[in-house]
């Protein structure tokens, strides 16, 4: 894909995975948004693409509509990385984890259907485990 032409927003940016989703698409030539609440990720992760002029940082929640549906206008591309991770934390904070996880998503989703955003593409660093069923007797 060229990047060249795209403007993307990346939400989690400032996380491991979102600062190197950030640098990885400023290599290639894309204008990037970087979207973070600063609650788990941190600027420092930034440091090479805040010195990038094809980028810009928005302190912001994905939990805020109204915040999502004014970064998301002319976007071609939403990279979603802003999760709640933390194990201990959601066991400490489990109201928060759902809000962020489940309200905050389905934010980004609604915001990037009104604004009419080409593509969002979501992933997951988390492992899943696939059990086979079978019979015993």
């Amino acid at each position: 894909m060229n990047f060249n032409e795209k403007r993307i927003i990346i939400t989690g940016a400032a996380g491991f995975i979102g600062s190197n989703l950030t640098d990885a698409l400023l290599e290639k030539g894309a204008e990037v948004i970087g979207v973070d609440n600063l609650f788990n990720g941190r600027l420092d992760n930034l440091e090479i693409a805040l010195k990038n002029k094809k980028f810009e940082f928005h302190k912001g929640d994905i939990r805020d509509l109204n915040f999502l549906l004014d970064m998301f206008k002319d976007i071609d591309i939403v990279y979603h990385q802003a999760a709640f991770t933390s194990v201990p934390q959601s066991v400490k904070m489990p109201e928060n984890c759902n809000d962020v996880n489940v309200n905050g998503v389905l934010n980004v989703l609604n915001a990037a259907r009104r604004a009419n955003v080409d593509k969002v593409i979501f992933a997951s660093s988390s492992g899943y485990l696939h059990l086979s069923l079978h019979n015993s007797r």
